[in-house]
């Protein structure tokens, strides 16, 4: 595969590069951004899950980017967000904590993009931190004892850091163990109740090729099957970039995992024709959602150790 390299923004907006195409994206780089790179394969028109890395220029090296990429229906800066008419929100996908309850530092990042956007934003709009916890490992404990939700962890990360951010603007969804239920319960606890017609979601480029196709088939679906008059929110996803954050053999590892859990998701949603059909697979034969699979609970997933290390 031949590679072009070109320019790469700080903040990453990938989407952004598919919209604009090779000529539009290394015009703007070159009045605006640093001397970091941002490879494409040359196979790009005929592969929408192109191949991608990140190259830094504080070292010689360069990290494949194999999570690959679903098309996205339009894209917006994080100047730009917010400035539709209507109701709008930003939803923040948990990322797993540390030991003592802290966000990695590929969260953080997910939170200073969000705080961003609501600084840019003209309707006030709402920032959704999501996250009960995660299968792959116990939740770390409160001096109390009480587990700290990931939502919860956010919300204090983001308080701290961003106190411009008013709280009365800040809502938590806590009921979500894995991005499947970040996507489900977002849209039923908040997006249809406040019928939001512009939503963006934020997370990682290791992240976002799952999270994108999983909020894409999950919001879709109608309560009623074949109604063509359901409201449903335009989404825009908004990554934000890894470098720096994993080693290097840690990260495709995840990578690779992030590729085959957003494949067999795709296979799982062939069979759904309504929310009604998500909401009784997930309730259904979900490990973390299932009531006739508790016994499973706190069992060893099958994530690795190379795995674990980014959860």
């Amino acid at each position: 595969t031949m590679f072009m390299r070109l320019p790469a923004p700080k903040s990453l907006n990938i989407q952004r590069v598919l919209r604009m195409g090779h000529s539009r994206w290394e015009h703007k780089c070159s009045q605006h951004y640093n001397s970091r790179c941002f490879v494409l394969s040359s196979h790009h028109r005929e592969h929408p899950r192109m191949c991608l890395r990140v190259v830094s220029s504080r070292r010689n090296s360069s990290r494949p980017y194999k999570c690959g990429l679903a098309q996205a229906a339009s894209a917006r800066d994080v100047g730009d967000v917010g400035d539709d008419d209507g109701d709008q929100a930003v939803i923040v996908l948990a990322g797993g904590l540390a030991n003592d309850g802290s966000l990695p530092p590929w969260v953080t990042r997910r939170v200073d993009a969000a705080a961003d956007m609501h600084r840019n934003s003209k309707h006030n709009m709402k920032v959704v931190l999501c996250g009960g916890g995660t299968p792959h490992k116990p939740p770390p404990l409160t001096d109390t004892g009480h587990p700290i939700l990931e939502s919860v962890a956010l919300g204090l990360d983001l308080a701290k850091r961003h106190p411009d951010v008013a709280l009365e603007h800040v809502l938590r969804e806590t009921a979500s163990y894995d991005t499947i239920g970040n996507a489900y319960y977002s849209l039923v606890i908040h997006a249809l109740p406040l019928r939001w017609k512009h939503v963006t979601v934020v997370t990682s480029e290791f992240h976002m090729p799952r999270s994108q196709a999983i909020f894409e088939q999950t919001w879709k679906l109608p309560i009623v099957a074949g109604s063509q008059h359901e409201e449903r929110p335009s989404l825009t996803f908004h990554a934000v970039s890894d470098e720096g954050l994993m080693a290097d053999d840690d990260y495709q590892a995840r990578c690779e995992r992030e590729m085959k859990s957003r494949d067999a998701f795709l296979e799982n949603a062939k069979a759904w024709e309504t929310l009604g059909d998500f909401s009784n697979w997930l309730h259904d034969t979900h490990r973390c959602y299932a009531v006739n699979r508790q016994d499973e609970y706190g069992m060893p997933t099958e994530a690795t150790a190379k795995e674990l290390k980014s959860y």
